[in-house]
């Protein structure tokens, strides 16, 4: 999973992650999906893609620890998909 709610938003109870899978190479992406170029600096095993259109509301409590953070270009490549599915300027 990939939070990708604000600081403020993630000191209360709660968080907002976007699905992040191994299983499959995008070959036809969806909308939404953001196939991660510096997986391995992000601490993934495998070559992984964020699925911004698979958004869940968590409680933070159910986190088990971060295994890495994702690269400042492939960060900004989830914001604006985030932007795109949400339909946000």
């Amino acid at each position: 999973m990939c939070v990708i709610s604000v600081p403020a938003y993630n000191a209360g109870p709660d968080v907002v992650v976007a699905m992040i899978s191994s299983g499959t190479r995008v070959t036809a992406p969806w909308l939404g999906d953001v196939e991660l170029r510096d997986w391995q600096l992000a601490g993934l095993l495998r070559p992984s893609v964020v699925r911004a259109g698979r958004l869940q509301v968590m409680e933070r409590r159910l986190l088990s620890g971060q295994r890495g953070t994702l690269s400042a270009a492939d960060l900004t490549a989830v914001d604006h998909v985030l932007r795109d599915v949400l339909g946000l300027p």
